[in-house]
């Protein structure tokens, strides 16, 4: 979802819509026992927002999401806020799997957080930067049906 449509949906203009194939994508994820975490440089007062949509839109009974908590680090220290938030759950013991993002703020933290670039995935307009795996459409079904389904291993947990 863009920032753009994010605005429409909170003031109730438009609902945002999911990429196709974001849906599937995530509950794969969550088939094989992984823990989806959704990280994003939006203010906090977008959280009740985005955590229905989460759930309306992609589906997903539980999950972790982190935004900023203020509107200067949400548009001026996008990058560094969301690594901060990256090196917070790898302190913690949380190893990441796969990235995803569409940002160059995306790219740049999940970098600086130390991700191999072929393990991060990014879609629209960024796709590929940085060294980064493109998703070339705006949409996951190619990229859901050429890596996720035949190579996603179990997580191991449930």
């Amino acid at each position: 979802m863009s920032d753009f449509e994010q605005i429409e949906d909170y003031l109730g203009l438009s609902p945002a819509q999911a990429r196709g194939g974001a849906t599937e994508l995530v509950q794969e994820y969550v088939d094989q026992g992984y823990h989806p975490i959704f990280l994003t440089g939006r203010t906090y007062w977008y959280a009740k927002d985005t955590r229905q949509w989460l759930g309306e839109y992609l589906g997903v009974p539980h999950f972790t999401l982190r935004h900023s908590m203020s509107n200067r680090t949400g548009i001026f220290r996008v990058a560094e806020y969301k690594t901060n938030e990256l090196d917070r759950f790898i302190d913690n013991g949380v190893d990441f799997f796969r990235a995803y993002g569409n940002a160059s703020t995306d790219i740049e933290a999940y970098q600086a957080a130390g991700f191999a670039d072929e393990d991060i995935y990014i879609v629209g307009r960024n796709a590929g930067d940085g060294g980064t795996q493109p998703i070339d459409e705006e949409h996951f079904w190619d990229h859901l049906y050429d890596l996720v389904y035949p190579e996603t291993p179990h997580s191991g947990c449930l």
